[in-house]
C-alpha cells in the first residue's frame, strides 16, 4: 500500500462527503415517509361536493409535487453519491488498497441496480472492466464491457459515455494484444471527443438540457 498524505486526506474527504450524503438520503426518505403516512382529514358531510372535490384535488395535486420535489431530490443525491463512490474507488486503486477499491465499486453498482438506473450501471462496469484490467483478470474486464454495452444508455446527450466505452474497449485490446482492434476503439473515442467539443454539438446539448 502506497502511503501518500494527499491521496489518504483525498480519501478521507471523500468519505466524509459520502457519510454526508448518506444522512441526507435517509433524511429525505423519513421525511417522505412521514408525509405519506399522514391521513387526510375526515371529509365534511355537509360541505357543498364540489367545494370538496376540488379541495380534495388541490391536496391530490399538492401530494404529487410534493412526491416529485423528494424523488428529485433523492435522484440528485444518488448522483453525488455515486460520482463519490467511483473516486474513492480510484483513489484506492492509487493507493493500492485493491480490495477498499472493489468494495466501492461494489457499492456503486448495488446503487445503479436499486435506482434501476442505467447509466449508473453503465459507469460502474466500465469501471469494474478497468478495475479488473489492472488486476489482471482479462476475461472479467472483457465480461464488464459486454454488460456495460447491453445497458450503454444511447442518444445524443450520451457521447461521453460512448467515448468511455470505446476508451475501455481499447484498454482490454491493447492488452490482448489486438492492437488493430485497439487502435480502432481508440480512434473511435477520438471521434466521440472531437464531436463533444464541436460548437454545434454543444448547442444541441445545451437545447435539450432547457428542455
Amino acid at each position: 500500500v502506497m502511503q501518500d498524505p494527499s491521496v489518504d486526506q483525498s480519501i478521507q474527504d471523500c468519505t466524509t462527503a459520502l457519510r454526508i450524503l448518506n444522512y441526507c438520503s435517509r433524511t429525505v426518505q423519513q421525511n417522505m415517509a412521514v408525509k405519506s403516512r399522514k391521513s387526510s382529514p375526515a371529509a365534511d358531510p355537509f360541505a357543498d361536493n364540489s367545494s370538496a372535490t376540488n379541495v380534495a384535488k388541490a391536496k391530490d395535486e399538492s401530494a404529487i409535487a410534493s412526491s416529485i420535489s423528494f424523488r428529485e431530490s433523492e435522484w440528485i443525491i444518488a448522483q453525488k453519491m455515486a460520482a463519490c463512490l467511483l473516486q474513492l474507488s480510484e483513489l484506492h486503486l492509487i493507493r493500492g488498497s485493491w480490495r477498499d477499491a472493489q468494495y466501492y465499486l461494489e457499492k456503486g453498482h448495488e446503487l445503479g441496480e436499486k435506482l434501476h438506473s442505467r447509466i449508473m450501471k453503465f459507469k460502474f462496469l466500465v469501471a469494474f472492466s478497468d478495475f479488473h484490467l489492472r488486476c489482471g483478470s482479462l476475461d472479467s474486464s472483457a465480461s464488464n464491457l459486454k454488460d456495460a454495452k447491453e445497458v450503454q444508455p444511447l442518444g445524443e446527450i450520451y457521447i461521453r459515455e460512448d467515448a468511455e466505452l470505446n476508451m475501455a474497449a481499447g484498454n482490454v485490446d491493447a492488452d490482448q494484444g489486438c492492437l488493430s482492434d485497439a487502435v480502432k476503439s481508440y480512434n473511435a473515442a477520438e471521434e466521440n471527443f472531437n464531436k463533444m467539443i464541436d460548437a454545434g454539438y454543444i448547442a444541441t446539448i445545451e437545447d435539450l438540457v432547457q428542455r
